[in-house]
């Protein structure tokens, strides 16, 4: 990975919820496309395959993300559970200063009202979410209050 590309945080499995923890899991490898870090997904037990999240035979248990961790961490840039069933995703984009760690205020309120799992995206200006639930419908994007500087995904 390049110097000047974002500051990837390591993955500790024993910090992340048990439920999340269960979850099938891909690796990543992170892309300078247009401008922005991309990720694009790779299947952990095959890493010179693309991994879809709407294949179970792609993903693999949490056991295999620590072994590749261990055995061969040079093998992804990082790892994403593959979101099933009860899981809700929020991402924040922009909200966050990666060289100082500030968090705009109201980013941090949903995060401390969610109080749930939270992570920096791999962009590091990003925060996402994770809370059990179900929506009753497609994702939603909006912005909070109507601001458009406070543009939420869910």
């Amino acid at each position: 990975m390049s110097p000047d590309g974002p500051a990837w945080l390591p993955l500790r499995m024993s910090r992340i919820p048990t439920q999340l923890r269960a979850l099938g899991w891909i690796g990543f490898r992170a892309r300078l496309e247009d401008g922005r870090w991309k990720k694009h997904p790779y299947q952990i037990g095959r890493p010179d395959r693309l991994a879809s999240n709407a294949d179970a035979a792609h993903w693999r248990g949490e056991g295999d993300v620590r072994e590749v961790q261990v055995m061969a961490p040079e093998l992804f840039d990082g790892f994403g559970g593959v979101l099933t069933g009860g899981i809700v995703f929020i991402d924040l984009d922009d909200v966050r200063d990666p060289g100082s760690g500030v968090i705009v205020p109201w980013a941090e309120q949903l995060v401390e009202t969610f109080d749930s799992w939270a992570e920096v995206s791999v962009s590091g200006t990003g925060l996402h979410i994770f809370c059990c639930g179900r929506l009753p419908g497609a994702g939603i994007v909006g912005c909070l209050d109507g601001d458009p500087t406070r543009r939420v995904e869910v």
